[in-house]
């Protein structure tokens, strides 16, 4: 760890299963949630303060994880490319967006807390005849914007965007605005 000048300020190994890839790490000024993938067991979310004392953990089994959210993972994997999916909540959390375990594809939006520990989630509705994805836009004390994409099925290009307005002390949808 660097202080903002750069100097060493503390130092910590953090030792995983042989088979457990780091597909992303984010920090909120508070703590710091690595996110980690094992082909076997699935995701698990696990923060750490500065001083690299864990404060927190959740798994999510690999059952639990949509093929979508598979396809993507292995995808990211196979061409070295970032895996975007964890984003700061003040130094209050995170906010992860996910591909739902549904029929058709869809989302899922969830929010931690400093000890990654669930705190609420929104979902695209189950139901749909739309493939439904999302993109977090923006994340602020109180609110968080979204772009969320409809359309028939994954292989048309015709398609319609909607702006969804959160908020993320409650969870709850605003509204969802056709753009």
């Amino acid at each position: 760890m660097f202080d903002d000048n750069y100097n060493s300020s503390s130092k910590f190994e953090i030792v995983r299963p042989k088979n457990s890839l780091l597909l992303e790490m984010v920090y909120n000024e508070s703590v710091f949630t690595l996110h980690f993938f094992d082909q076997k067991s699935g995701y698990e979310f696990v923060t750490f303060d500065k001083t690299g004392e864990m404060t927190g953990s959740t798994k999510i089994p690999k059952d639990g994880l949509s093929n979508w959210e598979l396809q993507r993972v292995s995808a990211n994997l196979n061409s070295n490319t970032e895996n975007v999916t964890l984003y700061p909540n003040g130094n209050k959390g995170f906010i992860r967006s996910t591909f739902a375990k549904y029929k058709k594809l869809g989302y899922e939006i969830v929010a931690y807390d400093n000890e990654a520990k669930e705190i609420w989630s929104i979902k695209s509705n189950e139901a749909s005849s739309m493939v439904e994805m999302v993109e977090i836009n923006d994340i602020t004390s109180k609110y968080m914007t979204a772009t969320v994409t409809k359309k028939k099925n994954v292989m048309t290009r015709e398609m319609t965007n909607y702006l969804l307005l959160v908020d993320i002390e409650e969870g709850k949808v605003i509204s969802e605005t056709k753009l």
